[in-house]
């Protein structure tokens, strides 16, 4: 394909997703109904949130009882186990796609999201999955919920929303 064939191919999936995202916007205020007081429809990002959901409650006595019967954890730590079972598992992300591509990426994401994280002591710097091959995995030590009260990581959370909505494979 010639570049004028990649450069058409880009606009049209970038004018789809524009498309996509408005629709979405316009669904999501004609169910809702609600407008701001200048008469405009209200979007999400407008109205206060409310949580809808009850707490998860982390129990199960068939869970405990086949586990407790396999005999895989010594009866002495089998309360920690239980108790770690039930602490929210952290916010994680990888970088994939092409190698360069992908490291170019990262490198983005180094000097845009987690510089200015650098000087901030309220929260846990983002660690390195070591394991996972040219440090393009990284671990935040907060759970999904905890993510949304720290504004200085909000840009960083919508950039991977944004990458993940647009489902670029070349990102992740």
């Amino acid at each position: 394909m010639g570049r004028r064939g990649h450069k058409k191919q880009k606009a049209f999936k970038r004018a789809t997703v524009d498309a996509v995202r408005k629709a979405r916007i316009e669904k999501q205020q004609g169910q809702n109904g609600q407008s701001t007081a200048n008469g405009d429809e209200a979007t999400a990002d407008d109205r206060p949130r409310v949580s809808t959901y009850e707490d998860i409650v982390k129990e199960n006595a068939l869970f405990e009882k086949y586990y407790k019967e396999m005999h895989l954890v010594p009866d002495n730590e089998w309360d920690a186990f239980l108790a770690a079972l039930k602490e929210p598992l952290p916010v994680t992300f990888r970088v994939t796609g092409f190698r360069s591509h992908a490291f170019a990426v990262m490198h983005l994401i180094r000097e845009r999201y987690f510089q200015p994280l650098e000087s901030s002591t309220a929260i846990e710097k983002p660690k390195e999955l070591v394991w996972y091959p040219g440090s393009l995995a990284w671990q935040l030590n907060l759970s999904r919920n905890q993510l949304r009260n720290f504004p200085e990581l909000q840009r960083l959370k919508e950039f991977l929303y944004e990458q993940t909505e647009h489902v670029n494979n070349a990102f992740f």
